[in-house]
């Protein structure tokens, strides 16, 4: 044999008797028989060799998890193993399954084989902590063995709370759990649109956090789903969320009521005791907007009226879904038009522009506010608050009101 890239004899190790052959980067096309011959005159000696050539099977399995009471169809995909003789079996508790089907071979290029094989089967609870494994066995003498396990589950997903109270910010927490995840993903959507994802790796449970706020009955086109994709998995878990909204509840015990009630009397009567005469009836009132689309402007405005009352101040807070609050700067009272500014927020770790804005003005009758907003194509809502501060013009006395409202924000064709 002639020296290759791939073949050399080793030449300087022939005066110490070593007439070895190497071999680099070995292939199946190299396994065979060959012979050494030795010419040292006047003698000629020759012995032959037998190279066998083996290749150790990779060995992949999926899903890797499966859920209990659902029918799993077992994939175990052996690839890269020379000689042909192999077995392949699936085992539950080291003990071997019904009804496997047979084995059918693929010839690689390379001259090493691939088989993939499959089963049917639908785990039950007492299969929690069980030990299901295809089990590869390969070799010349079929020695070498190899044992890939399945993880068992039953994932479930809770939502709550599905009630919510009119009007009020509360946070509703999906969680995801029944097995050891090495990573998983819990997202909210809202008509199939991710609006908060949280990742888990290495855990047994993983949650994911959203803030609504609801004023109105929800919308019957607007559907919520929770969502998990766990790794191992084949396909995604889903969670229709239907959220019920109630109005704040009375107090359910009766003594409770009753003391409450009693307060309220009292301090009603205090209040027309100091009052007197110096408290006129009063309005507070604010824009009422169903719903607002993507680069459309809107103009809010808060009115309070009172005979005795005069418009000191008026403040406006805004924020998207997932935001704080951010106070838009109050404008000039003496002056009827309105200037309109950019901001930045930071989400994460970059720099954004939020929603235009135009900051707020008193018209010239000192007991109205309006401010004008537009949304941006991140925000699912618009929450925008409207706060005044009025002064009675006899005692002096300071009076604080607040008004919010949620305006959902559709895109084009919604």
């Amino acid at each position: 044999m002639k020296d290759t890239s791939r073949a050399a004899l080793l030449i300087n190790e022939l005066p110490k008797g070593d007439a070895s052959l190497l071999l680099r980067n070995v292939t199946i096309s190299d396994e065979g028989d060959y012979e050494c011959e030795v010419h040292e005159a006047p003698n000629t000696r020759s012995g032959n060799v037998s190279l066998k050539i083996t290749a150790t099977p990779k060995v992949f399995v999926k899903p890797s998890l499966l859920l209990v009471d659902e029918e799993n169809l077992l994939e175990c995909l052996v690839e890269g193993f020379y000689p042909r003789n192999i077995s392949l079996e699936w085992f539950k508790d080291s003990i071997s399954l019904p009804m496997q089907e047979p084995l059918h071979f693929k010839n690689n290029s390379d001259g090493t084989f691939s088989v993939v094989n499959h089963y049917n089967y639908t785990p039950t609870s007492s299969d929690i902590g069980g030990n299901l494994t295809c089990q590869v066995t390969s070799g010349s003498q079929l020695r070498h063995m190899v044992e890939i396990p399945f993880q068992i589950c039953k994932l479930t997903i809770d939502v709550s709370p599905r009630t919510l109270i009119k009007g009020k910010e509360e946070k509703v927490t999906c969680k995801l759990n029944g097995c050891h995840f090495s990573r998983a993903n819990v997202s909210w959507k809202r008509n199939n649109r991710t609006f908060t994802v949280m990742q888990c790796r290495g855990t047994k449970e993983c949650e994911s956090e959203t803030t609504f706020k609801i004023s109105t009955a929800p919308q019957k086109d607007v559907d919520y789903s929770c969502e998990a994709e766990v790794d191992g998995l084949g396909k995604p878990l889903a969670e229709r969320v239907v959220l019920n909204l109630q109005g704040k509840g009375e107090p359910s015990n009766l003594m409770l009521r009753i003391f409450v009630h009693t307060l309220l009397a009292i301090l009603l009567g205090m209040v027309v005791y100091m009052a007197g005469q110096i408290y006129h009836n009063s309005s507070f009132t604010m824009s009422d907007i169903d719903v607002i689309h993507v680069d459309e402007k809107i103009i809010m405005t808060c009115s309070f009226s009172g005979k005795q009352w005069k418009f000191k101040a008026a403040k406006w807070r805004c924020k998207g879904n997932g935001e704080e609050w951010d106070e838009t700067p109050a404008g000039d009272s003496t002056r009827d038009d309105v200037h309109s500014r950019e901001y930045v927020v930071r989400d994460n770790s970059r720099r954004r522009t939020s929603r235009d804005k135009q900051g707020p003005v008193l018209l010239s009758n000192q007991k109205t506010s309006s401010a004008i907003y537009k949304p941006k194509e991140w925000d699912e809502f618009l929450t925008v608050q409207c706060q005044v501060t009025v002064v009675s013009s006899i005692t002096g006395r300071t009076l604080t009101k607040k008004k919010e409202a949620l305006v959902p924000v559709l895109r084009e064709g919604e």
